[in-house]
């Protein structure tokens, strides 16, 4: 029991202090930063637009990319202002809470494949150092564009999307969250499917289960079985 509370206190302590210096780095890149001409593009575009039909027109259609990031900035103008620090600091946002639900994410993984409670944490922690100090999502996290919002979006997508193994219902919320992929950026949805096709043999691991859930079904034997009876069905050569 004093290992288990020691373990899980250097756990806390080390999510803590990696929770902190990514979200001070985070705070300093937005107050520091002021837009670039890509941000400043989409911030006139919406505050030329007095209504929706206006910031269709003259926000959306002219950029070709979808309208979600557009019409969360033309919102923005309309309630927040043009303050680079008020928008800057809802990427952050995005950001910040992409970054733990990439942790939540690999905590899900990892127990899907049969890690034990203080491996899963710690490969959870290990991933969640990885990125929230990476360059990217320090440079980038709050740029007015659709990388962190497409970011965040994209790990509550998979966190729900693993959740499927266990709790069929996640189906609504893997539809919704992907149906967001694409309303933030064509590579956004690209990726979200992509991780369809990772996960190729989710059949068998929601509907048929796999050893971890209870079920006694192997997926390799599964998929071993199914390649003997294909073969069985072969016509043999005269």
């Amino acid at each position: 029991m004093n290992h288990a509370r020691f373990f899980k206190a250097i756990l806390t302590l080390s999510f803590t202090t990696l929770f902190l210096i990514s979200s001070s780095l985070l705070l300093f890149s937005a107050w520091v930063s002021d837009f670039d001409s890509d941000e400043l593009s989409s911030i006139l575009r919406a505050n030329q637009s007095e209504n929706f039909i206006q910031h269709i027109n003259l926000g959306v259609l002219p950029d070709g990319h979808p309208a979600g990031i557009q019409t969360f900035i033309w919102l923005g103008t309309h309630f927040g202002g043009w303050s680079p620090l008020f928008f800057r600091l809802i990427w952050v946002l995005f950001t910040v809470l992409g970054n733990i639900y990439f942790k939540k994410w690999l905590y899900k993984v990892a127990k899907g494949q049969g890690c034990e409670e203080h491996i899963a944490n710690w490969i959870s922690m290990f991933g969640y150092a990885f990125i929230s100090l990476m360059w990217w999502p320090l440079s980038l996290g709050s740029w007015l564009r659709p990388y962190a919002p497409g970011f965040f979006v994209l790990m509550i997508f998979l966190y729900h999307f693993e959740q499927l193994k266990s709790k069929s219902s996640s189906w609504i919320w893997t539809g919704i969250f992907l149906g967001l992929l694409g309303y933030i950026h064509y590579f956004a949805l690209l990726t979200g499917l992509m991780f369809f096709w990772i996960y190729r043999d989710w059949e068998t691991t929601i509907f048929e289960g796999n050893y971890h859930n209870g079920s006694g079904v192997d997926r390799k034997s599964t998929r071993l079985n199914s390649s003997h009876l294909k073969l069985s069905r072969m016509p043999s050569s005269a």
